[in-house]
């Protein structure tokens, strides 16, 4: 899957990021990520990287840190990857503040 994501890069299609990742997300939900301006901004706000939206390089490593904070979490979140990306659009949207970060990472589960 990763592989294919990047063979799509190389083609430099403009605007294809973000609708391609929710279509691959609906056929591999624990594998990929959905993406959209709402999910990189929570996922800023959660992690305080500097994520850009529609950049296939930058989807793949919020979907790594992604993976990363939901085996972290494990018994707080579910295995599909829309369950962590709900939470970080709620948060980019705004219905939810972003919680404190640590050195030791975001401590999602003061929001769960």
């Amino acid at each position: 899957m990763i592989e294919a994501i990047r063979r799509i890069d190389a083609h430099q299609i403009k605007g294809l990021g973000p609708a391609v990742a929710n279509l691959l997300y609906f056929v591999h939900p624990t594998i990929v990520m959905p993406f959209n301006t709402a999910i990189v901004k929570g996922y800023n706000a959660v992690t305080g990287s500097n994520v850009k939206l529609g950049k296939w390089d930058h989807y793949l490593s919020m979907r790594d840190g992604c993976l990363r904070l939901n085996d972290q979490h494990r018994q707080l979140l579910s295995n599909d990857m829309g369950a962590l990306a709900g939470l970080l659009f709620d948060i980019g949207s705004g219905r939810h503040a972003a919680p404190p970060r640590t050195s030791a990472g975001p401590p999602i589960s003061r929001l769960l």
